[in-house]
C-alpha cells in the first residue's frame, strides 16, 4: 500500500523589477514555500507530494517598448540533480506599459512532485524498521521560477528567483503487543462413581 499522502504549498512569489534599459536596476524576490516540511509514514513510501495553490507574479519597470507579454516556468530539482520543469504560466494581451510596479500575476496547476520523480525518488527504508526504530531521511527540493517580460518590439527580459524546502520522510518503526483474556469454568464431581448396585 501507498501511505502518506501530503502536500507541499506554494506561499507566494515575488520577482521584482524587470528592466530594459542599462540604467535601469534589477531587483529579484523569491519563491515563498514551505522552509522544512516533515512527514511521518507507516510504509516509508508515498502516494502524492503536492505543490498547489501557485500564484505567480511579475513587475517590470523602463522599458523602451510596452510590454505584451509575460511568462514563468516553474522547475524543481531534488538532491541536487538536474532541474525538471513541472509547471509554466503566461499572460498575454496586456494593458501597454512600460512599467508595472503593481505587477501581474498568474496561476498554475497543483502538480504531483510524485509523479514527477517517481515514488522511489522519496522511498525510506531500513534493515532497523522492525526493531521497532524509526527511520528518517532528509531529502532537499529547490524550486526555480524564471520568468521573460517580452515588449511589442520582441525584446524580452529574463530573471530568475528561487526557494527551497527541507524535506524530511520518517519511516516509522513497526511494533508488535501481544495480549489475551480467558476465562475459566468448573464442574463439581457428583459423586455418582461411588454408587453401588
Amino acid at each position: 500500500m501507498l501511505i502518506g499522502t501530503s502536500g507541499i504549498v506554494a506561499a507566494g512569489i515575488g520577482a521584482a523589477a524587470f528592466s530594459g534599459t542599462a540604467a535601469a536596476g534589477v531587483e529579484t524576490g523569491l519563491f515563498g514555500i514551505d522552509e522544512t516540511y516533515e512527514i511521518d509514514s507507516q510504509s516509508g513510501r508515498l502516494s502524492s507530494l503536492t505543490v498547489e495553490n501557485i500564484c505567480v507574479i511579475a513587475t517590470w519597470q523602463n522599458f523602451d517598448h510596452p510590454v505584451d507579454s509575460v511568462e514563468w516556468t516553474l522547475e524543481t530539482s531534488l538532491d541536487g540533480d538536474e532541474p525538471v520543469e513541472i509547471g509554466t504560466a503566461s499572460v498575454d494581451e496586456l494593458e501597454p506599459a512600460y512599467s508595472n510596479e503593481s505587477g501581474v500575476t498568474a496561476k498554475m496547476d497543483d502538480v504531483d512532485l510524485v509523479a514527477v520523480f517517481g515514488q522511489e525518488a522519496f522511498e525510506v527504508e531500513s534493515d532497523e524498521l522492525y526493531d521497532g526504530t524509526d527511520v528518517t531521511e532528509e531529502f532537499d527540493l529547490v524550486f526555480t521560477l524564471p520568468v521573460v517580460v517580452t515588449d511589442v518590439q520582441g525584446n524580452s527580459l529574463e530573471e530568475s528567483v528561487s526557494g527551497d524546502t527541507d524535506l524530511g520522510i520518517t519511516n516509522l518503526g513497526a511494533s508488535v503487543s501481544g495480549g489475551g483474556t480467558g476465562e475459566l469454568s468448573d464442574e463439581d464431581e457428583s459423586g455418582d462413581e461411588y454408587d453401588s448396585d
